[in-house]
């Protein structure tokens, strides 16, 4: 992203995480995990990973109206995806002392518990935030409309690092906005 410099520390460690998925069924399950985070910089850092299918998920649960959505194709997964445990080890080490946020954080607990299961055989994920709280807790009113009018500017590109990134950049927009380092329209 740009090289604005920071004015000051983070207020907290936070780390944005998204998902791409083989539908919105009840059944579905995680493709692409992406995150996202704001260096000491300030700059905007992103991953994401593919993942490749699980014995345990089927084929019934995949949508080609959500690939036409995302564009990954299953054959990608299958050539390219990392297995659940690679992924899942590679989240919960992003995730240490971060709080992570979404901003569908339903939707991404529940594929962060299916990835998790197909990992470890457990049910179980760590704590998804809502971005929404977060950003009524750090941001200001003028870096709440900077954050806010940031989204609306950049359409969601339905890539799991990228949708990361986005979410992260408006947060990044909406703080520097607040401490004054960059004027709320450019």
């Amino acid at each position: 992203m740009d090289s604005t410099p920071s004015p000051r520390a983070l207020p907290i460690p936070v780390l944005f995480l998204d998902f791409e998925a083989s539908s919105l069924a009840d059944t579905s399950w995680p493709i692409e995990i992406g995150f996202a985070w704001l260096d000491e910089g300030w700059t905007v850092q992103s991953e994401s990973h593919l993942i490749r299918p699980h014995d345990g998920w089927s084929m019934e649960a995949w949508s080609l109206m959500s690939e036409s959505i995302h564009r990954i194709p299953h054959g990608a997964l299958l050539r390219e995806g990392k297995d659940a445990a690679t992924v899942w080890h590679a989240a919960l080490a992003r995730m240490a002392r971060r709080a992570t946020v979404s901003d569908n954080p339903g939707f991404e607990a529940f594929w962060m518990r299916r990835l998790g299961e197909a990992a470890t055989g457990a049910i179980w994920a760590p704590p998804i935030g809502d971005m929404e709280a977060l950003f009524a807790q750090t941001l200001q009113a003028a870096g709440m409309d900077a954050a806010c009018e940031y989204l609306a500017k950049h359409p969601t590109p339905h890539r799991a690092g990228q949708d990361a990134a986005r979410l992260a950049s408006a947060w990044r927009k909406g703080l520097l906005v607040d401490a004054g380092v960059v004027p709320l329209r450019p």
